[in-house]
């Protein structure tokens, strides 16, 4: 990264339609890091948020709406951060181009996600109880499918923990939780970036001799 290039981080929101209260609450804390002076002048933050009209990409109706999230928006394995909510919902169920199935288009980005490692995920779980009518027999297999798939092996195995979930009760918990989070992955981000381009910077201003000993390990 030239020293004078400001870097451009990109963070993928992903969730059912049941957390709408975080994500705003997600969405204006990056908002405001963004203008924050200690980062204004070191980064540009780019938020890929489907459903928010600011941040969206349009979906025409013969597209399913992971595909048009696919065609208009960077994939989440190609951002630097992806940030997964869920609650009471797990999602409709996606089959994917190559028909691979999936619980849900949420399911899918997470999935997505994991599988790039330079991509920091953060999941975020709700644990407040959520309340159904008597005849919201669809709510409460959502329900279900949710508490399901936080016991899968992509969570648990041998009976360990594999992947670390962040609970929290409501959304004034997640406030004071992703508050302080996300500035946490921000300054990682930035110093690590820091650190490629110094040592890139010192190869540069001292290459190695044509005569150098090249050391290699078996």
């Amino acid at each position: 990264m030239p020293p004078n290039t400001v870097p451009v981080i990109r963070v993928f929101l992903s969730s059912p339609g049941d957390v709408n209260d975080e994500r705003q609450i997600a969405i204006r804390h990056m908002e405001w890091l963004a203008n924050f002076r200690l980062f204004r002048n070191r980064m540009h933050l780019q938020i890929i948020a489907w459903d928010d009209p600011k941040y969206s990409t349009a979906m025409r109706a013969s597209l399913t709406p992971q595909e048009a999230i696919n065609r208009g928006l960077a994939r989440p394995s190609q951002c630097d951060i992806v940030l997964v909510i869920f609650w009471s919902r797990m999602g409709t169920p996606f089959t994917h181009t190559d028909g691979v199935e999936y619980l849900s288009g949420t399911h899918w980005e997470l999935l997505d996600a994991l599988s790039s490692p330079t991509t920091q995920t953060v999941i975020y779980r709700r644990t407040e109880k959520r309340l159904f009518e008597d005849d919201d027999e669809e709510g409460r297999t959502q329900y279900r499918r949710v508490k399901n798939f936080f016991a899968s092996d992509l969570f648990y195995k041998d009976g360990k923990i594999v992947r670390a979930v962040h609970e929290y009760a409501t959304p004034s918990d997640f406030e004071a939780l992703f508050g302080e989070q996300f500035v946490e992955l921000i300054q990682n981000i930035l110093d690590d970036q820091a650190q490629t381009h110094a040592i890139i910077q010192r190869t540069q201003d001292h290459p190695p001799s044509a005569h150098a000993r090249i050391i290699t390990s078996v």
